[in-house]
């Protein structure tokens, strides 16, 4: 069970560096790689973990196929997270369609955005606080490169009405293919097991599934070893 313990621990480590490079991500593409990257190298962890306990040669080790296969029944209905993710990664990997929605950065100015491709330079605009008060005219300057990564930051005379937002993810109800949730849709779920959190953010959801991993793992090796 060594190297099934071994081989756990490197997808639940190339699923952290994926994570670590999300929050790096200067374009809307990179955050996409990093999160497929996520789900492919979780799936793998859990599909692993699950196949390794409850493997013929483990026959003797009543916890341990206990513990895989309701695993096994968390990931493919039982838990909303694990199921999401599971789905998710399907959907990676079968569908037509991304697994979520990734939005480019961007530069926000007052109800207004420049996406990345574009350039605005010189804009007079007057913004109202609270729909009351005039605030004078701001002057923006910024610009994108065919990358999407902004090469020169804004500058305007009023900074707090300009911002530049990042590459950002937001989660969306996975239709899966297969399983017990076929033609139905599974919208983003609010926790894993046992843990809570704001529904439909990712990275709530990432966090609570490192942190699965890291149990799941203790667990089997622990179990393993009986």
């Amino acid at each position: 069970m060594v190297d099934a313990a071994n081989e756990i621990r490197r997808h639940i480590r190339r699923a952290k560096e994926s994570v670590d490079r999300a929050s790096q991500a200067k374009t809307g593409g990179e955050l996409r790689d990093c999160w497929e990257d996520f789900l492919s190298h979780f799936s793998k962890a859990m599909g692993k973990t699950i196949t390794a306990a409850t493997d013929d040669r483990s026959e003797r080790q009543t916890e341990l196929r206990r513990f895989g296969h309701r695993l096994k029944n968390e990931s493919n209905k039982d838990d909303p997270g694990l199921t999401y993710l599971r789905s998710a990664r399907n959907a990676d990997e079968h569908g037509l369609q991304p697994p979520a929605e990734i939005k480019g950065p961007r530069v926000q100015i007052g109800g207004f955005s420049l996406a990345p491709g574009a350039s605005v330079s010189g804009v007079n605009m007057i913004f109202q606080q609270g729909g009351k008060k005039p605030v004078g005219p701001v002057r923006v300057t910024t610009a994108a490169d065919q990358l999407g990564r902004l090469t020169r930051d804004s500058t305007v005379s009023i900074p707090e009405l300009v911002k530049e937002i990042p590459a950002t993810i937001r989660l969306i109800p996975i239709e899966p293919e297969q399983g017990p949730f076929k033609g139905q849709q599974l919208e983003p779920p609010e926790s894993l097991r046992g843990r809570t959190f704001r529904k439909g953010d990712p990275n709530d959801l990432i966090s609570a599934a490192c942190d699965a991993l890291a149990d799941i793992i203790n667990e089997f090796e622990m179990l393993s070893k009986k």
